[in-house]
């Protein structure tokens, strides 16, 4: 592998993984969300945000779990860069819109 596409590949990863960890601790922190610190969080807190009228970032965090899926299991991963970009923007928007 490159180390270009495994930098795209991670960077996909952490952005991911930035956005959800964020949007967890903010739930908890400020929405009185209660994790269950199993791997059903990344579902749940999902619908968390949901089912609190933040569909934008349900489907952000469902984009990049997708992206994320698909840069650390699949073996072509076709249009990287993009998702790449993609996954980083998405990670910031999430980030900036709980901030607000």
């Amino acid at each position: 592998m490159p180390l270009e596409e495994a930098a795209y590949r991670c960077s996909i990863s952490r952005a991911y993984y930035a956005a959800f960890g964020y949007s967890l601790t903010y739930a908890k922190d400020c929405m009185g969300y209660i994790p269950e610190n199993t791997g059903e969080e990344h579902h749940l807190i999902r619908e968390f945000y949901k089912s609190s009228g933040k569909s934008e970032i349900k489907r952000k965090l469902s984009r990049l779990h997708q992206w994320r899926k698909e840069a650390d299991y699949n073996e072509t991963v076709y249009n990287l860069e993009s998702n790449m970009k993609g996954s980083l923007k998405e990670a910031d928007e999430i980030i900036r819109s709980l901030n607000h």
